[in-house]
C-alpha cells in the first residue's frame, strides 16, 4: 500500500477525497483487517467532519460488524447533517438517501 505509506510520511502533501478513503479502507476490509479499515474510515470523518458520506460509510462498517448501536448513531448523525444543510435537505437525492437510512435504522431496531 504505497499510498498509505506516502500519506503517513507526508501528510501535509496529500489530500484524500472520500472515495480514496473508501478505496483504502475497502482493501483492508477484504483482507479482514478490520482494525486498519476502521482506522481509515474514522480518519475520513476527522478529515471531513462536514461530509455526511464519511459518517454513512462509518455507519455501514459498524452495521457490517454487528455494532448496531454505533451504526444507528452514525446513520442518525448523517441524517441530521443532511437535514441541517439548507443546500441539501430539500434535494430529491438527499430525501431518498435519508429515507434509505431511516429504513436501515428501522430494520436494525426490528432485529
Amino acid at each position: 500500500m504505497k499510498k498509505v505509506a506516502f500519506i503517513r510520511t507526508h501528510p501535509e502533501e496529500y489530500y484524500l477525497a472520500l472515495h480514496e478513503f473508501n478505496e483504502l479502507a475497502w482493501k483492508y476490509w477484504i483482507d479482514e483487517n478490520y482494525d486498519e479499515a476502521f482506522r481509515i474510515i474514522k480518519l475520513a470523518t476527522v478529515a471531513m467532519p462536514d461530509n455526511a458520506g464519511a459518517f454513512e460509510v462509518l455507519a455501514e462498517a459498524y452495521m457490517e460488524t454487528g455494532n448496531n448501536d454505533l451504526a444507528i448513531q452514525n446513520y442518525t448523525k448523517t441524517i441530521n447533517m443532511l437535514l441541517a444543510d439548507p443546500d441539501k435537505k430539500d434535494k430529491k437525492w438527499a430525501k431518498e438517501w435519508i429515507a434509505d437510512m431511516q429504513e436501515i435504522i428501522q430494520n436494525i431496531n426490528n432485529n
